[in-house]
């Protein structure tokens, strides 16, 4: 059995967005969500707001609880970033490591890794 599915993934989200600091951004209900589990070994996870709001998890290199909580964590700071408004929600600059910075300490996931 994998936990690498999409009901699991959606589950994992709908507390994680109750927790802080996810419970200061309004971010979407799991329903409003796009699951998708991709495989793609030089990735571990997307997220995309067009079309329609997609979290993309890879089976490519997320195997196992750690690996999927820390990429769903990440795309969750890209997700609320995109919610704020803020511009450049997509990339990897100082407003992001602020925030993927408190999530790794608030969780005990290296930084480097989020």
């Amino acid at each position: 059995m994998s936990l690498l599915q999409a009901k699991y993934i959606s589950a994992l989200y709908s507390g994680f967005r109750l927790m802080p600091p996810f419970d200061r951004y309004d971010l979407p209900a799991a329903g409003k969500i796009k699951w998708k589990i991709i495989n793609d070994p030089a990735a571990y996870g997307y997220f995309h707001c067009d079309p329609e709001l997609t979290i993309e998890i890879s089976k490519g290199r997320c195997m196992h609880f750690s690996t999927i909580s820390e990429t769903l964590l990440h795309e969750m700071c890209h997700l609320s970033l995109y919610i704020s408004g803020f511009k450049h929600w997509d990339a990897h600059g100082k407003t992001f490591y602020r925030l993927a910075d408190k999530v790794s300490n608030l969780y005990g996931f290296d930084p480097k890794r989020l």
